[in-house]
């Protein structure tokens, strides 16, 4: 993931297989979008300014324009999930069809999370999110009970700060009242 400085002046223009959406295609499916096999994304600012064909947009970029060549990959807007547990990734793996369900699993090992489980799920997480194309996300945090939940040396993920995507953190806490976090 590139991330711009937010700058009227900087302009970056990535190629690659570029699908733009135009509408949305549950409502407008002959319309909805444009795609380029060669095609250029042109942002300035940190926002969108012109796609299309490559060979018709090159000739007119600003001069001083970062071009990144993303030739054979698909350039195309992220996904946002708006309701997302984190800290329970790798518990989604402890469920099994013949009875052993999510909230069960859940109760059973929640409350033996360490800082260090909370961080290594956070991370799965993050992954799972990233190979969905899911780049922006709000982040339901309710099982980290207290502060040190997350080790201090760890706590950056919180703040995306090395997360492959943008995010939002939601500390809904049904395990203790927010004002224990006071203190």
């Amino acid at each position: 993931m590139t991330t711009m400085p937010p700058t009227s002046n900087t302009v970056h223009a990535y190629r690659g297989r570029v699908l733009h959406f135009l509408h949305d295609p549950q409502y407008r499916e002959r319309d909805a979008y444009e795609y380029w096999e060669d095609g250029l994304l042109v942002v300035m600012g940190g926002k969108v300014v012109q796609a299309g064909d490559y060979a018709a947009l090159r000739e007119n970029l600003p001069a001083g324009t970062q071009l990144h060549d993303y030739s054979g990959k698909l350039i195309m807007p992220g996904f946002v999930d708006t309701h997302y547990h984190m800290w329970s990734a790798i518990g989604r793996n402890f469920t099994a069809d013949n009875g052993f369900s999510y909230f069960p699993a859940k109760n059973a090992t929640a409350r033996l999370f360490t800082a260090d489980d909370f961080y290594a799920s956070v991370m799965l997480g993050l992954v799972e999110l990233a190979n969905a194309g899911i780049t922006t996300v709000h982040n339901w945090s309710h099982n980290t009970r207290t502060p040190f939940s997350v080790p201090p040396h760890k706590g950056a993920i919180w703040a995306g700060v090395t997360a492959p995507a943008q995010m939002w953190v939601k500390r809904s806490n049904s395990m203790a009242p927010f004002t224990a976090w006071a203190s």
